[in-house]
């Protein structure tokens, strides 16, 4: 019994670093890692592919150029904003 607590508190120590090594491998969207072309949502996702997306901030998308699909992940935009004048 005592082994099966171990394992279990060992298991959940390492769910965070596993999904970040998961995550962090993952492509950024909307650019195809292969052709560099603008990828696209597949015509039909599952409940459960949606389900994901909103937990993980993933997305599946697929390329209609070179046909790569899986999942990837959106940056944030880098855009600056222009401070606005008192006055």
């Amino acid at each position: 019994m005592t082994a099966v607590l171990v394992l279990l508190f060992a298991l959940m120590l390492a769910a965070p670093w596993l999904a970040q090594h998961y995550l962090a491998r993952l492509p950024y969207a909307p650019e195809c890692p292969r052709c560099r072309s603008v990828t696209s949502p597949p015509m039909r996702a599952g409940v459960m592919d949606r389900l994901y997306a909103l937990l993980a901030a993933t997305s599946v998308r697929r390329c209609g150029r070179c046909g790569w699909g899986g999942r990837m992940r959106w940056r944030l935009a880098e855009e600056r904003i222009r401070r606005q004048r008192p006055g």
